[in-house]
């Protein structure tokens, strides 16, 4: 790969289901590359990361590929992350189509 393309850089935006979740992005060094809560939107270099989001003593991981004119993006149905919640409400971890009714 020549030194121009490892510069080249598309947009990162990845959207949770909750104001709660922080998102973070991780590079192959092990490195903190971006790190917001709820909404993350920013510049990568191409290459592959991996999406860490937490909520609480939840954590969700996976491996992200940012392509050159692509980037990334994922919404909140592409990303679930269910909290957890002592009441089982809908969208929580613990709610069930019965609670819902």
């Amino acid at each position: 790969m020549s030194s121009s393309e490892s510069r080249r850089t598309a947009p990162v935006r990845i959207q949770a289901s909750h104001e709660a979740v922080r998102i973070q992005i991780f590079d192959g060094s092990l490195q903190c590359v971006a790190d917001a809560y709820h909404r993350l939107d920013t510049e990568l270099p191409v290459g592959l990361y991996e999406l860490q989001m937490r909520a609480g003593s939840v954590l969700r991981q996976r491996m992200i590929s940012v392509r050159p004119g692509e980037g990334f993006a994922a919404g909140p149905g592409g990303l679930d992350m269910p909290l957890l919640s002592a009441v089982p409400l809908h969208g929580t971890a613990s709610g069930t189509p019965l609670h819902i009714e």
